[in-house]
């Protein structure tokens, strides 16, 4: 029969180096997608750098909360009554990130206007463009 009680009954130290290691395992995740983000800089397609650098901005900050994180669940001489916290504002503090450096700015540009209005002019970018094809 499996123990399904084994995390509750490891001691609060050795429960967060479990917990860090999944950890590791998302900021390496998080990393490939810092990593893919910059190749959207190298085509000429205006919008996919926008998009890019609104992914490249979110992970960086994340990626920064996520060590910050695992450095405050390494530390021996805080108590356990904070581990609770730490995740809490962490997972608060990402979720921020997310939405302002990523969903804010990604809704900005979809409800922005395509066109200057009063100049009479359009400026041409690469997404009018690619809403010119359909």
């Amino acid at each position: 029969m499996t123990n399904v009680n084994i995390f509750s009954e490891l001691s609060p130290p050795r429960r967060n180096e479990d917990f860090v290691m999944l950890l590791i395992y998302v900021l390496f995740l998080m990393a490939l997608t810092f990593l893919t983000a910059s190749f959207s800089f190298q085509g000429s397609f205006t919008a996919w750098k926008r998009h890019g650098a609104h992914i490249y901005l979110t992970t960086i900050l994340s990626i920064a909360i996520w060590v910050a994180w695992i450095t405050l669940l390494l530390v021996p001489t805080l108590s356990p009554q904070w581990d609770d916290t730490i995740l809490s504002s962490a997972l608060v503090a990402n979720g921020w990130v997310f939405l302002l450096a990523y969903i804010a700015p990604e809704f900005q540009l979809l409800t922005s206007p395509w066109g200057h209005k009063g100049s009479g002019t359009t400026e041409h970018t690469g997404t009018d463009h690619f809403y010119n094809l359909y």
